[in-house]
Protein backbone atom coordinates (compact mmCIF):
# COMPACT_ATOMS: atom_id res chain seq x y z
CA UNK A 1 0.00 0.00 0.00
CA UNK A 2 0.94 3.26 -0.84
CA UNK A 3 1.38 5.93 2.05
CA UNK A 4 -1.60 9.23 1.21
CA UNK A 5 -0.97 12.51 1.86
CA UNK A 6 -3.81 12.13 4.33
CA UNK A 7 -1.86 9.70 6.58
CA UNK A 8 -0.27 13.44 8.23
CA UNK A 9 -3.67 14.19 9.59
CA UNK A 10 -3.95 10.47 11.00
CA UNK A 11 -2.34 11.30 14.24
CA UNK A 12 1.14 11.08 12.54
CA UNK A 13 3.63 13.60 12.80
CA UNK A 14 5.86 14.80 9.88
CA UNK A 15 8.89 14.19 9.44
CA UNK A 16 11.48 16.73 10.23
CA UNK A 17 14.81 17.23 8.50
CA UNK A 18 17.84 16.67 10.92
CA UNK A 19 18.89 19.91 10.41
CA UNK A 20 15.67 21.37 11.23
CA UNK A 21 15.66 19.39 14.36
CA UNK A 22 18.71 20.82 15.49
CA UNK A 23 18.00 24.14 14.63
CA UNK A 24 15.18 23.79 16.80
CA UNK A 25 17.27 22.46 19.94
CA UNK A 26 19.20 25.39 19.61
CA UNK A 27 16.38 27.85 19.70
CA UNK A 28 14.81 25.94 22.84
CA UNK A 29 18.26 26.20 24.74
CA UNK A 30 18.57 30.01 23.81
CA UNK A 31 14.99 30.47 25.42
CA UNK A 32 16.25 28.56 28.57
CA UNK A 33 19.61 30.40 28.55
CA UNK A 34 17.48 33.78 28.46
CA UNK A 35 14.87 32.20 31.21
CA UNK A 36 18.15 31.92 33.46
CA UNK A 37 19.14 34.79 32.80
CA UNK A 38 15.83 36.64 33.99
CA UNK A 39 15.70 34.87 36.75
CA UNK A 40 18.99 36.08 38.04
CA UNK A 41 18.30 39.45 36.91
CA UNK A 42 15.06 39.17 38.78
CA UNK A 43 16.69 38.05 41.93
CA UNK A 44 19.13 41.23 41.72
CA UNK A 45 16.81 43.09 41.64
CA UNK A 46 14.38 42.12 44.65
CA UNK A 47 17.79 41.75 46.59
CA UNK A 48 18.12 45.61 45.43
CA UNK A 49 14.88 46.00 46.77
CA UNK A 50 14.99 44.73 49.81
CA UNK A 51 18.18 46.68 50.57
CA UNK A 52 16.29 50.22 49.98
CA UNK A 53 13.40 49.15 52.24
CA UNK A 54 16.31 48.41 55.00
CA UNK A 55 17.91 51.45 53.91
CA UNK A 56 14.23 53.97 53.83
CA UNK A 57 13.48 52.15 57.45
CA UNK A 58 16.77 52.85 58.69
CA UNK A 59 16.19 56.35 57.86
CA UNK A 60 13.05 56.43 59.80
CA UNK A 61 13.86 57.03 63.28
CA UNK A 62 10.58 57.96 64.54
CA UNK A 63 8.66 54.92 64.24
CA UNK A 64 11.60 52.93 65.70
CA UNK A 65 12.80 54.73 68.65
CA UNK A 66 11.26 55.78 72.05
CA UNK A 67 13.24 59.21 72.23
CA UNK A 68 11.95 60.88 69.68
CA UNK A 69 8.82 62.68 69.00
CA UNK A 70 6.53 61.01 66.52
CA UNK A 71 4.33 64.02 65.56
CA UNK A 72 7.82 65.92 64.84
CA UNK A 73 10.32 63.11 63.62
CA UNK A 74 12.63 65.23 66.01
CA UNK A 75 14.74 63.92 69.10
CA UNK A 76 14.21 65.52 72.61
CA UNK A 77 17.11 66.60 72.79
CA UNK A 78 16.29 68.81 68.93
CA UNK A 79 13.28 69.82 70.72
CA UNK A 80 14.93 70.91 74.26
CA UNK A 81 17.32 73.24 72.17
CA UNK A 82 14.42 74.24 69.91
CA UNK A 83 12.82 75.24 73.19
CA UNK A 84 15.89 76.99 74.27
CA UNK A 85 16.14 79.13 71.07
CA UNK A 86 12.26 80.01 71.44
CA UNK A 87 12.36 80.53 74.85
CA UNK A 88 15.88 83.14 74.71
CA UNK A 89 13.79 84.48 71.74
CA UNK A 90 10.38 85.64 73.66
CA UNK A 91 12.63 86.60 76.73
CA UNK A 92 14.44 89.24 74.34
CA UNK A 93 11.15 90.31 72.94
CA UNK A 94 9.64 90.81 76.34
CA UNK A 95 12.46 92.91 77.38
CA UNK A 96 12.54 95.37 74.31
CA UNK A 97 8.96 95.99 74.77
CA UNK A 98 9.17 96.70 78.38
CA UNK A 99 12.18 99.04 77.30
CA UNK A 100 9.88 101.09 74.94
CA UNK A 101 7.00 101.26 77.56
CA UNK A 102 9.91 102.63 79.92
CA UNK A 103 10.98 105.43 77.50
CA UNK A 104 7.27 106.02 76.81
CA UNK A 105 6.35 106.54 80.27
CA UNK A 106 3.51 103.50 80.51
CA UNK A 107 2.98 101.08 82.54
CA UNK A 108 0.72 98.89 79.77
CA UNK A 109 2.21 97.35 76.81
CA UNK A 110 0.27 98.42 73.83
CA UNK A 111 0.02 96.93 70.24
CA UNK A 112 2.65 99.15 68.93
CA UNK A 113 4.92 98.52 71.61
CA UNK A 114 5.40 94.60 70.78
CA UNK A 115 5.16 95.01 67.35
CA UNK A 116 8.29 97.64 67.54
CA UNK A 117 10.34 95.08 69.38
CA UNK A 118 9.88 92.51 67.19
CA UNK A 119 11.01 95.21 64.37
CA UNK A 120 13.76 95.59 66.21
CA UNK A 121 14.65 91.58 66.82
CA UNK A 122 14.08 89.82 63.76
CA UNK A 123 14.09 90.08 60.23
CA UNK A 124 12.39 89.35 56.98
CA UNK A 125 9.29 87.07 56.82
CA UNK A 126 9.52 86.15 60.68
CA UNK A 127 9.48 89.81 61.28
CA UNK A 128 6.30 89.93 59.50
CA UNK A 129 4.76 87.01 61.42
CA UNK A 130 5.97 87.85 64.49
CA UNK A 131 4.49 91.65 64.04
CA UNK A 132 1.20 89.45 63.27
CA UNK A 133 1.57 87.12 66.14
CA UNK A 134 2.33 90.37 68.81
CA UNK A 135 -0.85 92.45 67.24
CA UNK A 136 -2.90 89.17 67.58
CA UNK A 137 -1.67 88.45 71.18
CA UNK A 138 -2.50 91.87 72.67
CA UNK A 139 -5.98 91.78 71.19
CA UNK A 140 -6.80 88.50 72.86
CA UNK A 141 -5.29 89.67 76.10
CA UNK A 142 -7.45 93.16 75.63
CA UNK A 143 -10.18 90.63 74.85
CA UNK A 144 -9.61 88.73 78.14
CA UNK A 145 -9.77 91.95 80.65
Amino acid sequence: MAKDSNDAGQGKAPRMSKRVLRQAEQVGRQIDEKREAVKEAVEELEAKARRLRELAASLKPAAKRADVDPAFGVTRGGLDALDGVTCELLERLAGGAAGLTKVGRRVTLGERDAEAAVRLLLRGRLRREGERAARAAVGRFRAWR
